[in-house]
């Protein structure tokens, strides 16, 4: 089969609200393919087993060495929520049989959809075995995870801490794990994996004192942050585990999401940039706290896949480019200047 070659378009725009970008136009026909396709993504998965088994699938020797907790993509009726917490304050007590006892009398239909669990270890386990043959040179490996089908990596520069998120998954379960390493890459150590029952986008950057973690799942763009430290999970400012930056509604879903960072210059602001389903482009920013995101309209409608961006070291004009390819297979890429932080300059000032 012959594929249709790349077609590479450098649009170097001024990303500003209601900016009269050129876009293709989408037909009536691709529009209801476009729904279909975002409906479902949100169609429930042939799932096989019940959200909490991956708790049960913890060993007996770990599970006392972690905490978890639950995190919902739905308003949960009063029964659903208190029957969480319950489970949660059992296994962060030390009881895990009980939680487990618990979790087998929850209702089926309690929940429409399963909620994610977030576990963190304080047991870091056994360190990744790097005594294998190496595949190129000096090869080692992260973790022990297998089938990883993501990867987002940085480096806290101030400390050269490591950090490697790895996204697999394992049976019907979507997963995505934190490593760190605190030697230059000799040894690695798993401090935290996120559980959900359907696939999910990642990304991450370093920005300041912590790795933040970007990540898309279902109709919600969510944010995390860990320790530069040691990669342990550490709420943000008003006290909460996790931030979510934008959400869209059914027939709508989150695609693919991008988070990066100015830490090589002035290390002060993170840039999260998603695609969703129906194809429109996304751009938000904020400080180093992550609570009050801004959003920069994009006029973009016709993003397909492919997402990336990267901030330009020693910029003179655009200190920001974005790159994605369009519904019709053209590369595209976009240069954000400097005057669109209303009033504040890249500094911070």
């Amino acid at each position: 089969m012959i594929k249709k070659p790349l077609t590479l378009l450098a649009a170097f725009l001024l990303l500003l609200p209601f900016a009269p970008w050129q876009h293709s136009e989408i037909s009536a026909e691709t529009s209801d393919r476009l729904t279909d396709r975002a409906l479902d993504h949100y169609q429930p998965s042939q799932l096989t087993e019940p959200f909490w088994v991956v708790l049960e699938r913890i060993p007996a020797e770990r599970k006392g060495g972690c905490r978890i907790e639950f995190e919902t993509f739905e308003q949960l009726p009063a029964a659903a929520t208190i029957a969480l917490n319950e489970i949660a304050s059992a296994w962060n007590n030390g009881q895990p049989d009980q939680a487990l006892a618990l979790c087998s009398k929850l209702p089926v239909d309690l929940m429409a959809i399963p909620p994610a669990i977030g576990i963190s270890w304080l047991d870091k386990g056994e360190p990744s075995p790097n005594t294998e043959l190496p595949l190129w040179y000096t090869d080692i490996r992260i973790g022990t995870r297998d089938s990883i089908d993501q990867l987002a990596f940085d480096i806290h520069r101030a400390s050269n801490h490591l950090f490697a998120v790895l996204k697999n998954q394992e049976g019907t379960g979507h997963y995505w794990h934190v490593n760190i390493s605190t030697d230059l890459g000799q040894n690695w150590s798993e401090t935290y994996s996120w559980y959900g029952s359907y696939p999910m986008t990642i990304s991450a950057t370093v920005v300041v004192n912590h790795c933040y973690v970007a990540y898309g799942y279902l109709g919600d763009a969510r944010i995390r942050r860990f320790a530069w430290s040691n990669g342990n999970s550490e709420n943000f400012g008003d006290g909460s585990s996790y931030v979510t930056v934008f959400s869209v509604s059914s027939p709508d879903s989150v695609r693919e999401v991008v988070l990066t960072s100015n830490q090589d210059s002035f290390n002060n602001r993170l840039y999260y940039l998603a695609i969703t389903n129906l194809n429109a482009l996304r751009c938000f920013w904020d400080d180093q706290d992550a609570l009050s995101w801004s959003e920069v309209a994009t006029g973009v409608f016709d993003a397909s896949q492919g997402l990336d961006a990267s901030y330009n070291y020693s910029y003179t004009n655009y200190f920001f480019f974005v790159s994605y390819l369009d519904i019709s297979g053209n590369l595209k890429i976009l240069g954000w200047l400097p005057a669109l932080y209303l009033g504040e300059s890249e500094t911070g000032q």
